[in-house]
């Protein structure tokens, strides 16, 4: 198995903006891929999802959702997000895999305060 880094490029804070008891979303732009990683109201990790986009969801469209205020950039000290491709060759067969290591915890009210201003 061979791992090979891949460049975080941007990480967005997610809208409509979290109140108490909602979960906070942020996004994690590697260029052709994307996570989008939930953490619940106390700030537990509760999962990370990989997109790619396509036809149907452009890299346009989360230009698009940056400009609405609906995704906040977020200082990467703030929120430290690596990204790997993991390929495997198996019975002659390659696979890949991205892979996105994230906080286990934040602090959603650090978020909330800083992101929102609230």
């Amino acid at each position: 198995m061979r791992m090979s880094k891949v460049p975080v490029e941007r990480v967005f804070f997610d809208g409509p903006m979290p109140v108490a008891g909602d979960n906070y979303e942020f996004t994690i732009d590697c260029g052709a891929v994307y996570f989008g990683v939930l953490y619940d109201a106390e700030g537990a990790l509760l999962q990370v999802k990989q997109y790619f986009y396509s036809e149907a969801e452009t890299e346009d469209d989360m230009e698009q959702t940056v400009l609405e205020d609906e995704l906040l950039s977020v200082d990467c000290r703030d929120y430290p997000a690596k990204a790997y491709l993991l390929t495997k060759e198996e019975k002659g067969k390659e696979w890949l895999r991205f892979h996105a290591i994230v906080p286990d915890e934040i602090d959603p009210d650090y978020f909330y305060q800083k992101y929102l201003g609230k």
